[in-house]
């Protein structure tokens, strides 16, 4: 049997191309091949990771050949200096159905670990110092932490996600950082970002968030930039002497560093400016209306929709709000705004005289 899952866009641990990130071979030390129905290649991540230990834990580069569910308990122990690369090939998507957590440990922040085209559920368990990469993959929302620090703590560790999907994550303050960039962060009715769940808990770590969508509350120790952001939920910083807020929307009643060109905030100033006085009052209907027409409306917010993630039908506050014009949040890759208004002209000038032409949305 072959089937699809529909998507929006390219995110996440997916089938599409991704050529042009994936890994070359030639840049490691032990390249090994894992497949199910191959008799050349490794049949499982354990069995791939003890050749791995076996040839002295060298740089190395894992390549998952099929789109097969992968089980079993797996754990990563980082040699000082050493990089490990879990890659997906192009054009397959395997599943990660792990017991219990993917647990890695590193002690050097110079060590990395790439994760790259996978879609893991359970959560990814890290300790102590290296740099971990999220690459085109999907850690699933709503099965508990999707990224959590273990019981040995984090030192300097830093977490980079890029075009990936994931679910709630559970990092300190003390951390070097988490960066994410075209993806979606989706915590449910929990919080998306922060140190624990409990009301009053520490702040969660120094976040840089690019053109990501946000399902939850957030609340972090710094931000030191967030642009063309969707929150969605209450955004709490606890150092707003630092960092900056671009072409982002963010939900009223946040606690953050300066703005610039950010929704709501913006329509409220324009809209009290049109009326000819500084503010529009709180309450008042003209300040109401305004907040309402821009809180984010979404096709999906439910993992495994085909609409997940991606703005409805908004006005150009949302879809034409980031810095260059576009939707902000995760799908801003689509460039929606832009073609569509690249269409609107070409219908103009070629639309035949006498008819009445139009673009129409079908849900």
């Amino acid at each position: 049997v072959s089937y699809s899952y529909g998507f929006a866009g390219d995110l996440g641990g997916g089938p599409y191309d991704r050529r042009a990130t994936l890994s070359d071979p030639t840049a490691f030390g032990k390249v090994i091949d894992v497949a199910k129905t191959r008799t050349d290649a490794a049949s499982t991540l354990q069995q791939a990771l003890t050749q791995w230990q076996g040839a002295g834990s060298p740089n190395a580069l894992i390549r998952i050949l099929d789109s097969e569910v992968y089980g079993g308990s797996l754990a990563i122990t980082l040699p000082p200096g050493r990089r490990l690369v879990l890659e997906a090939a192009n054009g397959v998507r395997p599943n990660l159905d792990l017991v219990g957590a993917l647990r890695i440990v590193g002690s050097d922040p110079a060590s990395s670990v790439t994760l790259s085209g996978l879609r893991i559920a359970g959560p990814v368990e890290v300790e102590g110092s290296f740099e971990l990469a999220l690459l085109h993959s999907t850690l699933i929302p709503g099965s508990g932490d999707s990224l959590r620090a273990g019981a040995g703590g984090v030192a300097d560790l830093q977490v980079t996600a890029q075009a990936s999907i994931l679910g709630a994550v559970r990092l300190p303050a003390g951390i070097a950082g988490l960066t994410v960039a075209y993806g979606v962060v989706d915590g449910g009715p929990r919080a998306a970002i922060a140190a624990a769940d409990a009301a009053g808990s520490p702040p969660g770590p120094p976040a840089v968030l690019e053109r990501v969508t946000v399902f939850g509350a957030v609340n972090v120790d710094s931000l030191p930039l967030a642009a063309d952001v969707l929150f969605t939920g209450t955004v709490t910083v606890q150092r707003r002497q630092e960092g900056c807020l671009r072409f982002s929307y963010v939900p009223p009643g946040s606690a953050v560093p300066r703005g610039y060109r950010c929704q709501p905030q913006l329509a409220l100033v324009r809209q009290a400016e049109a009326s000819g006085i500084d503010v529009l009052p709180d309450p008042s209907a003209d300040r109401t209306r305004t907040l309402e027409a821009l809180v984010p409306r979404f096709t999906a917010t439910v993992y495994g929709d085909p609409g997940y993630g991606q703005l409805a039908a908004a006005g150009p506050g949302l879809r034409g709000g980031a810095s260059d014009g576009g939707e902000m949040g995760a799908f801003h890759l689509l460039q929606q705004p832009q073609r569509e208004a690249q269409l609107r002209e070409l219908i103009d000038e070629y639309g035949r005289f006498g008819l009445d032409v139009g673009i129409f949305f079908v849900d």
